[in-house]
């Protein structure tokens, strides 16, 4: 939910523009703000950051499979980190340990999500 990722501090910094609409009930349409660019999968995308839409791509439509959204969440978890060029920085996390996984046929998943999921507590190995 992007409200949720929303930072003041992030738009107060890159700032955010508004508009404001006159007429019988006047409103204010906001524009995202500057544009920024992140390295995802070998490639450079370029977006904005909404502070109610959150990341919006320049002139793309992507994929939910996209490497972007992946590093964009990952940016946001982060910090929503930047260098001097407004390129976003991010860290692909480390892969969680094999003892930290529970194997369920032939799907694989975090001992946590599936402890909480199942409320049961396991050895590894449930088939």
């Amino acid at each position: 939910m992007a409200s949720e990722i929303c930072d003041d501090e992030f738009n107060a910094k890159y700032g955010e523009q508004a508009i404001r609409i006159g007429g019988r009930s006047p409103g204010v349409l906001h524009v995202g703000g500057p544009e920024l660019t992140i390295e995802a999968g070998g490639k450079v995308f370029t977006f904005e950051w909404h502070s109610y839409c959150g990341p919006m791509p320049i002139n793309r439509r992507l994929p939910g499979k996209s490497p972007f959204w992946h590093a964009v969440t990952l940016w946001c978890e982060q910090g929503k980190r930047m260098d001097d060029n407004r390129r976003a920085l991010w860290d692909e996390p480390p892969p969680a340990p094999p003892e930290d996984l529970v194997r369920v046929g032939r799907n694989i998943y975090p001992r946590v999500m599936y402890e909480r999921l199942t409320n049961k507590a396991t050895d590894g190995d449930v088939s």
